[in-house]
Formats: structure tokens, C-alpha cells, sequence
């Protein structure tokens, strides 16, 4: 994938819309400015995003947009990233992104268990 360093030091790129995987997701990295998927045969990858970008610990676009890309993961890791129109989280995922992981601090590691369970809980 391309990439520009800034002047900053900072490294920028476009992310995915979709993730070439072919194996399940095992884990997702949230970071301070992007997102990790791990699959299950150990292959990282930038998380797809569209608009609006996935943040976490508010209640608003990104934690919505968050919830929304683990749900349609954990189901098809090809699946594109959602956009606006995209249907409501389940409610687990959507408290997780909105509240209950304002406290951490990127970068942090939450495994498909852990998802799942969310998921349904």
C-alpha cells in the first residue's frame, strides 16, 4: 500500500475499502489514528475505513462507524467498510465504541472472542 511520510514524521496512506483476506478475523488493534485487523492465518492489515473515520470513547459518527465495521467483520472479513446508511450496530458493540472503552489508551488489542461476545451480549 502506498504511503508518504509528512513533514511532521507522521506516516499518512489511504485505507481499504475492503481487506483481501481470505480467513476469519482473530483479532482487531484499535491505535490513536487507525485500526488493525489480525486474521487467523497471522496476516495484519490496515482496517478498511469509509466516511466517517472509526474513533471510539463518544457518543457520535466514528464509535458509530466503529461498531458498525467490527459487526460486518466478524461476518464476512471481506465485507466493505460501512458508510452512513449501513444498519445500527448491535447495541453491545455500539456501548463498547460509544463508552466502554473511553478509559483506554490506544494502542489496544481486542480479540474475536471478546468482539463476539460484545456482539451478543
Amino acid at each position: 500500500m502506498p504511503a508518504v511520510r509528512t513533514a511532521r514524521g507522521m506516516i499518512e496512506t489511504i485505507a481499504p475499502q475492503r481487506l483481501p483476506a481470505h480467513s476469519p478475523l482473530a483479532s482487531l488493534t484499535i491505535g490513536c489514528a487507525s485500526m488493525w485487523i489480525t486474521t487467523e492465518d497471522g496476516r495484519v492489515f490496515l482496517a478498511p475505513q469509509a466516511d466517517p473515520s472509526c474513533t471510539y470513547g463518544y457518543g457520535g459518527g466514528g464509535p458509530m462507524a466503529l461498531a458498525r465495521l467490527i459487526a460486518l467483520l466478524l461476518d464476512d472479513i471481506t465485507h466493505t467498510a460501512p458508510g452512513f446508511e449501513a444498519p445500527r450496530p448491535p447495541a453491545g458493540l455500539e456501548h463498547a465504541a460509544d463508552e466502554g472503552w473511553r478509559g483506554r489508551k490506544a494502542p489496544f488489542t481486542l480479540s474475536w472472542a471478546e468482539l463476539e461476545a460484545l456482539r451478543d451480549g
